[in-house]
């Protein structure tokens, strides 16, 4: 594919596809630039409600309500990533895909080198002075 490219920008259909690529760029752009507004205007919200429930609620209820509503908020997010359309009964679709110990399965089977990495990282740093210093 990309052995592709050069040959079609000599070919003459270089104009329409620089175009159309300098459309993408400007538009992937636009899209990055509303998101970091769309997060920073988030974080402005959040900070007002802070601000305006701390002398109603106190200050140690105030972020426990703030992480509650947005751990709900992620919780709801990834519960719309992870639905998929039902699948067919023709086609294959087996009841394994809900179970856990399957799912859990497959995750240690297709990521079991970065776990035991992990793992291994965890217990040196358990055992290391850095996590608890000697008295």
């Amino acid at each position: 594919m990309l052995e592709l490219l050069p040959s079609l920008l000599r070919l003459g259909a270089a104009g329409s596809l620089r175009a159309a690529s300098r459309r993408m760029g400007l538009t992937l752009l636009y899209v990055l630039l509303a998101a970091i507004a769309a997060i920073a205007a988030l974080g402005c919200a959040i900070a007002g409600i802070w601000l305006a429930l701390l002398p109603a609620i106190g200050p140690v209820w105030t972020p426990l309500l703030i992480g509650a509503v947005l751990a709900g908020i992620a919780g709801i997010l990834v519960l719309l990533v992870a639905r998929r359309p039902a699948r067919r009964a023709g086609l294959g679709a087996s009841g394994d895909a809900a179970d856990p110990a399957a799912l859990f399965s497959a995750i240690f089977r297709d990521h079991k080198t970065s776990i035991l990495l992990g793992a291994a990282l965890a217990g040196m740093l358990a055992g290391s002075d850095l996590i608890r210093p000697r008295r």
